[in-house]
């Protein structure tokens, strides 16, 4: 069922087998397996059904270091979380994210690929995805086959897309419904109450943005409220433990990842004909869950260059402006229609003569060879930094709670992985007779302005077997709370190229099947 925490009277104590904190993909997941299960399991939202003002602004903080968003923007604080703005692109990690790699420090997770997969089958069906398959040549047209990208550095592999799944939306009458699950909205969780040894969770304080105030007292507790919330409710729980909780070692909020993100930092040269139009055209895109083509570089290069993991999507051509100046005096004229800007125009076709004289030349000759450019989206990892973190302001919201500050730093591989990809892209293309790769020198200076990250906060809570180099282990308890869990990106100790919903979906899966043991 479904109800709000202003439905219960203030300063009530509530025990229950599980609760869950913070009801987006991962705190719902979770919750969704216990359905049914006879045990009691509570599930706080800290917003409603829909977006509060009041509510989002507890997401505001402070940053430093790298340019980054304003941290109430990158994640939406009521039912479903930030699913609710997801854009649905979803693959697995890569074989290589799960590896301890020489040439990056703090790689590595306590368990490979294919210890995942039976969960990341099972996240395949909650995210509303077709089959769990990512080879590309299992999604290419018939008239398409084979992929042009079959040897060499370069790998193919495809991008599947979700609804995408707003998780509050469609659950939603599922939880409604359960005899055993209660979903509380309003309910923002504010302090992690342990025993005197930090051993263990004792209650969770409740409070309302009116002053309403329960305490509650489970059995197993797991935080699933985003990785940024994980943190700040960790290290503001700090009567018992002055650094805050799990923190012996000083490593909650500490390996902040992004994504990084570059669009137009690259742009393919070819002419029709040369590549299939399905990895760049935007029929193929506009179709309901057409698969992505989506290349990677191969894990030997990566390994004799020394890179983090990167990935690029070819986005559909787009005419430079010399030649959509030089096509509009055309069509102007032909129609007798005023032309506007003349002079500007003009101007354009000038500066990029080069290009308007082979735009012509292909026109005049045969037109199934006119140039085309398709950009380059390029998503690739952050890899762990320790210096690139969370830390506790001393500005506070109004329920009291200290707000953040997020000190975003990059490292050189970073900007080294971009080079080596869109080196590695334009040998690919250049000896497959695609065409060539006109790519940013900017990069080879530093990183570029233009890169930002993708809305994946990740790390700050990563995963280890060993306690002095990871918060949580591999089963995502804290290592020093024996009834603590966390669930969610902030356990990946690296990011990989793929957006991590997927992958989030189904370390929640994992830690569901491993609860229910406990639990037994």
């Amino acid at each position: 069922m479904i109800i709000d925490v202003n439905e219960i009277e203030s300063g009530k104590s509530i025990q229950c087998d599980l609760c869950i904190i913070g009801a987006g993909a991962a705190g719902i997941t979770l919750a969704r397996e216990f359905d049914d299960s006879g045990l009691n399991v509570w599930l706080l939202e800290s917003g409603g059904f829909d977006f509060e003002q009041d509510t989002q602004d507890l997401y505001k903080g402070t940053s430093t270091g790298r340019n980054y968003y304003p941290l109430d923007r990158t994640r939406l604080r009521y039912l479903g979380g930030t699913t609710n703005h997801w854009t649905g692109v979803c693959r697995p990690l890569d074989e290589i994210d799960f590896e301890k790699r020489d040439w990056i420090k703090h790689s590595g997770w306590p368990f490979d690929k294919k210890h995942l997969l039976p969960w990341y089958k099972k996240a395949q069906i909650v995210c509303q995805l077709d089959d769990f398959i990512y080879d590309v040549s299992h999604w290419l047209p018939q008239d398409q086959q084979p992929s042009p990208f079959i040897k060499g550095n370069i790998k193919a592999i495809a991008s599947q897309h979700s609804p995408p799944t707003r998780f509050g939306k469609v659950y939603r009458q599922q939880i409604q419904a359960s005899c055993n699950i209660t979903c509380c909205l309003h309910a923002n969780v504010t302090h992690l109450q342990v025993n005197k040894t930090a051993s263990r969770l004792q209650r969770l304080r409740i409070e309302t943005l009116d002053g309403i105030l329960i305490n509650i007292q489970p059995q197993f507790t797991v935080l699933a409220g985003g990785s940024i919330e994980n943190v700040r409710l960790l290290l503001a729980s700090n009567d018992i433990e002055p650094m805050g909780l799990g923190n012996s070692h000083d490593l909650v909020g500490r390996f902040f990842m992004e994504h990084l993100v570059l669009t137009g930092g690259g742009a393919l040269l070819t002419t029709k004909g040369r590549l299939p139009s399905y990895w760049y055209h935007p029929q193929y895109r506009s179709r309901r869950r057409s698969p992505t083509p989506t290349l990677l570089l191969d894990n030997e290069l990566q390994s004799r260059e020394e890179t983090g993991n990167y990935s690029a999507i070819l986005h559909s051509p787009k005419r430079n402006r010399a030649v959509r100046s030089m096509r509009y005096l055309e069509t102007s004229m032909r129609k007798g229609r005023e032309i506007d800007d003349l002079w500007e125009h003009l101007g354009n076709i000038i500066v990029d003569i080069d290009d308007v004289a082979s735009n012509l030349y292909y026109r005049s000759t045969d037109n199934s060879k006119e140039p085309i450019e398709p950009v380059l989206y390029q998503q690739w990892e952050q890899v762990p930094n320790p210096d690139s973190r969370i830390v506790l302001s001393s500005e506070r919201d109004r329920l009291g709670l200290p707000r953040v500050t997020l000190d975003w730093r990059l490292s050189e591989i970073d900007r080294h992985t971009l080079v080596a990809g869109q080196q590695a892209m334009a040998r690919e293309v250049g000896q497959l007779g695609i065409g060539r790769l006109r790519i940013d020198t900017e990069a080879t200076e530093a990183m570029p302005d233009a890169v930002h990250g993708g809305y994946h906060q990740l790390g700050m809570t990563r995963m280890h077997e060993f306690p002095d180099r990871g918060v949580v282990n591999a089963d995502c308890r804290l290592h020093s709370i024996d009834n603590l869990y966390i669930a969610g990106g902030s356990v990946f100790p690296t990011a990989g190229s793929s957006n991590p919903t997927l992958t989030v979906v189904a370390l929640a899966l994992r830690l569901a099947d491993h609860l229910k043991e406990k639990l037994q």
